[in-house]
This record gives C-alpha cells, structure tokens and sequence, in this order.
C-alpha cells in the first residue's frame, strides 16, 4: 500500500480496476497479439515482485487477468456460421426487434452453427418471440456492414456488445417454429412477462401501467414512442433504467418491512434477508449490469453492517465494478455501464473533496446535499451523454427533486399492486392513487419539456475530447482535494483547451449530399439543402414519419454536421408510387411500383424497389438509365433474378445490399 496516499488508500481497488479496464481495452484492439500482452504483463508482474513492489506488480497482474478476460469472453462467444451463401439453419431467438416493414432476430444458432446471428425477416413472417425454437433458410452475408455515408451508425460496436458473429436474411416463407427453449434463463423471461401481465391486467391507465413496468421489471416495450425523449430532455433518463435509485428504493423498502426482526434481536438477519430478497429480484429482472452493480454495493454495504466494518462507497462500486467485468467483460464498451458507474462514482468522489460545511438546518443540509449529489451525477454523465447521445439536460436540478421525491411511492405502490395481482387481489382505490401520482409525474415532465431552454441538444464531440474532458474534471476534484492552485490552474486551462478545439472541429459543412438509406426494411433516398434534409422512401405512408425519425437517429452525427435538425419525408413517396429526385444535376427514379413510367427521359440512376414486381427489361425500355440500383428491400430472389437478367444484356447495374451504396455531393 505504499503507492496510495490518502485519500486514495481508502479506494485501494481502483488502481486494479483502472489495470483490468486497460488489459480489456488491450484484449478487444490488440487481436492475436493478446497473448504477447499477456505475457509481457505476467512478465512485468514477476519483474516487479523481485524488487518487492507488490501494489504494482498486483496492477500488472491486472492487466494481464483483464485480457485474459477479454480473450476467454472472444472465444465462448466465437461464431461458427458461414460467412456468404443461402444455407439452412435454426436456434433459439434471444432477441427481437421490430422495424418498419420487417423484423430484426438475434439467433443463437445451434446444431452445424454455432454462435448469434442477426437475422432478417420479412414482414410476413410469423409471429414470433423471444425464447422459440425455429428453423429457418437464409442468405449468411458478411459480418462487416458498410456504412450508407460518413455519419453513419457503426453497426460493428452493436454487434460486439450483443455478442453476434454473422448475419443474414431469412428467405421468405422459410421460417418455421418448432419449438420453445426451456432453459433456466428463458424461463426466467416467460416469467417475468407474466409478471408484466399482472401490471397490465391491473387497474392503471395505459400510461401507467407502462411506466411501472419499466420501473419494477425493466420491460420498456410497453413506453409511448414520445416518453422516452421527454425524460432524457428532462434530465430523468435514468429513472426509466433499472439502476441504483431503484434498488434503494426496494431496499429501504425492505428494511421497513423487515424492521421488525431487529427488536427480537435478529438484526443481522433482518440484514441477511435483506441481500437474499435483493439478489432474488436481480435475478427476476434479468441481471442487466445496473441492477447488479448497485446489489453488488449494497451487499457489500449490508455485510459490512452485519460484521461492524467501516465500508466506503468509491470502493464497494470499484469491487462490483471489478465482479462484472470478469464474467461480462464486454459491458466496458457499453453506454448503459459506462453512464452509470460514471455517475455513482461522481457521487461518491467529488462530494468527499468538498470543504467541510458546518449546517445546523435540516432541511439547508438536506438541499445542500441534494444539489452537491445531482451536480456531482450530472458531472460525471454530462460529457457520456453529449458523446452518445448528442444532448445534455441542463434542468436536472428542478426535475429530479419532484420526481426523486414520488419515486419511492410509484414503486411500492407498484411492488404492492403487483403482489396483490400475484394473489388474485385487486384495490381498486389503491390502483387510483397510483395512478394519479404517476399523471402527476407525466404531466410535470411533459410541461417542463415544453420550456424552451430545458436541454442543449445536437451536440457533437469527438472521442478524445471526451477523454480530455474527463482529465479536465479529475484534475480540478484533485485540486479540491489537495487544496493545490496549480491543479486547479491545470484542469481549468485543459479544460478551456479543449472547448476550444471542439468548436474549432466542429463547423457546418459546405456542400450538400445525397445517399441512400439501406436498412433492409426501406429504401430511403436523403438529401440535404442548406440546413434541411428530404427523404423519399419505398415504405407505406403511414410508415414515413417512423423512418424520418429513424433516419435522424441513425445518422444523427451525419445530419448534426450539416446543421440539419429534421427530416422532411415527401409526398407521394409510398408503394405504388414512382418518383423522381434531381440532385446536382443528377436524375435518380425510384420505381416502387408495377405501373411503368410514363416519362421517357433517360436517368442516371434507377433505383428498384419491393413495389415493383414485374419484368426488369420492359422498365429499361420504358425508361432508359444509367445504372440500375436494386434497392435494399428487396426480395432475395427477385434481387438475384434482376441482376443475372441486367448482367446478360450489359446493363450497368448492382445490388445496394452490397458493399457500395450511392453518394453524390453537390459544393454550395
């Protein structure tokens, strides 16, 4: 321990954990040369522990513990699946996710195949769900996903974090259930969405009923499209992921109703029950990594109080931190990890460097408390949240107290209403008063959404001033904590040094851009203007605002560099529709239709859609062009038929399912 002065000698797990996270960063980006950084780390470890420096060879053991972890976690996870050609498959469904005209699997296939794939599958598929058993055929392409333009979602980084080593699309008509998964796991998912049953079937409005579901059990498919945004705009994201507020919540909650114990005497068991009660719902609600980290914390805290040992808070989330990343080691790249141990450890650092302030008034310290704490959160997400998700609420001191403060009664309102379900039960006047504390909450969220000035929105930062930030903000708590003027002229500096070239990067573009959007679902044409993006898309009317929104979701950091906040879907762009685009002097027709163009005029670039199910060569001579693109949406074996007709007769042509989409650029 001679390398930690205070007050790092009461965190003395997070140099480990700072070791572990550096050899799993070393284990993802180093590929085969993971075990020549192992050994120079294992190396280094015996090195050190020759000269008796045992703190740092503990710190080179870590690093080489946390690529071993990577690299173990790289090889469970290994994908067995062929990597082009139609092939006959099947596996259980982990998860699904559906789009606009089609649906999104992720396959854990079994037999010949092994590993997750991320299937594709047509609209009229049947109904399927998480945990069934199918059998299926399927055209396996290439892992690696081009990107439609520069901007785009990098599709590789959610496939590492879900584990997926191929995808493919599903022929159509080819998928067949045969079954369900009866595993522990998959069970444990039937039963949780009964228990989201129990929720719906009670008393509660739609919106209520909904939101308690996220709340308790972390199933947020039931939240209104619209809810979502209101509450990251708000500053009260976190309230609809299950993490640490919720579990203290259920805690204190258990505490009261086992407080009983602790006047016959049983005060550790009151402790005891307490931890089993909150492992048993960490494993109801999935075991997502937010859950496990604040039961790992508060079991560490009530074993402590069972065994009269003094705990410290910074080192009890650097031990959880430490346990999730050994069995889960790729959560480190996740935005939900990351957030949520940035915040906690915010709040469990940057108070502690504060001054000692000498407060009579309850109620002074309770606020001084709960601004110091919101402040510290918001610090430690602010710039996380700016990367991810391109906005920073700037209400969070207003919002979180309300909401902060009816919490704990919507969940255990929720927790009784729940359990009286389970028993067949129902009050009526119970589910009233619920309900009515949650309308109160939405509409006071809904109204401060409405304020101008609630949020600072389509922010764009590059990756290293994330990091560059992050020093800025530890150099300054440092400066705190030493009480040292040139710290605080340090981070201060850094700081400004690194707003300043941000804002230097960060300009809007000077030409505009036309691309298309492959989503497999919809072929979408986007273009911007100045400072507004069109789209024409092959998807139903009714369908065209979703992808709009999709598509400024997708390519936010695309849209946010042309200083385009919207996108406009045209009219007249639905099946049955042919339309025409002019861009920089370039006419592009999408043909989403059987009825063949009247106009005549040649094209430079055709682009065929699901619409269109007749003969090829009679549209190429109804309407001459340049090159013809087969959109995305496609049926496979129409795509394939297509394109060995157009290669027969020499007709520049290509599938933009492929590796090369179209991009056009036009200088303002």
């Amino acid at each position: 321990m001679g390398y930690l002065e205070r007050p790092l000698s009461y965190v003395p797990l997070l140099p480990l954990l700072m070791a572990l996270v550096v050899g799993i960063a070393v284990s993802r980006w180093a590929g085969g040369d993971v075990w020549i950084w192992i050994g120079i780390s294992l190396l280094l470890a015996l090195g050190v522990l020759q000269i008796r420096h045992r703190y740092l060879s503990v710190l080179f053991l870590g690093v080489a513990v946390g690529s071993l972890c990577g690299l173990v976690d790289t090889s469970l996870n290994a994908s067995a699946a062929p990597v082009s050609g139609t092939h006959h498959a099947h596996g259980v469904v982990r998860k699904v996710t559906q789009r606009v005209m089609s649906g999104l699997l992720v396959v854990d296939l079994q037999g010949s195949y092994s590993g997750n794939c991320c299937l594709a599958v047509y609209d009229d598929s049947p109904e399927i769900g998480i945990g069934d058993r199918i059998d299926f055929v399927a055209e396996f392409r290439p892992l690696s996903v081009p990107r439609d333009v520069d901007g785009d979602i990098d599709l590789s980084h959610y496939y590492y974090l879900n584990h997926i080593g191929s995808r493919a699309v599903a022929v159509r008509d080819s998928i067949m259930v045969t079954g369900t998964d009866d595993s522990f796991f998959m069970r444990l998912h039937r039963y949780r969405e009964r228990l989201v049953d129990h929720i719906t079937c009670s008393g509660l409005s739609d919106a209520s009923q909904s939101f308690l579901a996220a709340l308790i059990l972390g199933d947020d498919s039931l939240l209104d499209s619209e809810v979502r945004p209101q509450f990251a705009a708000t500053g009260l994201a976190h309230v609809l992921a299950l993490s640490g507020m919720h579990v203290a919540v259920i805690v204190a909650m258990l505490s009261v109703v086992l407080f009983p114990l602790s006047f016959l005497g049983l005060r550790r068991v009151r402790w005891i029950a307490v931890i089993v009660l909150l492992w048993i719902y960490a494993i109801v609600t999935g075991l997502p990594p937010t859950v496990l980290r604040a039961v790992i914390m508060f079991t560490m805290v009530l074993t402590a109080k069972c065994i009269y040992r003094f705990n410290v808070s910074a080192n009890a989330l650097c031990f959880s931190a430490i346990i999730i990343l050994v069995f889960m080691p790729r959560q480190l790249f996740a935005p939900g990890f990351q957030l949520s141990f940035m915040a906690v450890f915010a709040m469990a650092v940057i108070p502690a460097t504060l001054p000692k302030m000498v407060i009579d008034s309850r109620l002074l310290r309770w606020i001084y408390d709960y601004i110091v704490f919101t402040v510290s959160a918001s610090l430690g997400t602010m710039l996380l949240a700016a990367y991810y998700f391109h906005q920073v609420p700037l209400a969070f001191l207003f919002t979180n107290l309300p909401v902060s403060v009816l919490l704990p009664f919507i969940l255990t309102g929720g927790i009784v209403i729940l359990l009286l379900s389970l028993c067949g039960l129902s009050w009526g006047f119970f589910d009233g008063i619920v309900d009515f504390i949650c309308r109160v909450v939405f509409g006071f969220i809904d109204w401060v959404s409405g304020l101008p000035g609630v949020s600072v929105t389509d922010l764009w930062l590059p990756a290293w001033s994330v990091w560059a930030g992050y020093a800025a903000i530890a150099v300054l708590v440092a400066a705190l904590c030493y009480r040292r003027y040139t710290l605080a002229v340090s981070g201060v500096s850094l700081a400004v040094m690194t707003v300043s070239l941000v804002s230097l990067s960060v300009g809007v573009a000077d030409d505009d851009v036309l691309f298309v959007g492959r989503n497999g679902g919809a072929t979408n044409i986007i273009y911007t203007h100045g400072c507004r993006a069109y789209m024409v898309t092959s998807a139903p009317a009714v369908f065209c605002r979703r992808e709009a929104e999709r598509s400024m979701i997708r390519y936010s950091d695309f849209m946010m560099e042309h200083g385009v906040d919207s996108i406009h879907s045209l009219n007249g762009s639905s099946p049955c529709m042919n339309t025409l685009v002019t861009f920089a002097s370039k006419r592009i027709a999408m043909i989403n239709s059987d009825i063949l163009p009247a106009n005549t005029d040649s094209v430079d670039y055709m682009i065929v859609c699901r619409g269109f199910h007749g003969d090829i060569l009679d549209l190429i001579d109804v309407m001459a062009c340049d090159t013809v693109l087969l959109g995305t949406d496609l049926n496979g074996i129409r795509r394939r038929r297509y394109l060995e007709e157009l290669h027969d007769y020499s007709i520049p042509c290509r599938s933009l399912s492929g590796d090369y989409g179209l991009v056009l650029r036009n200088r303002r």
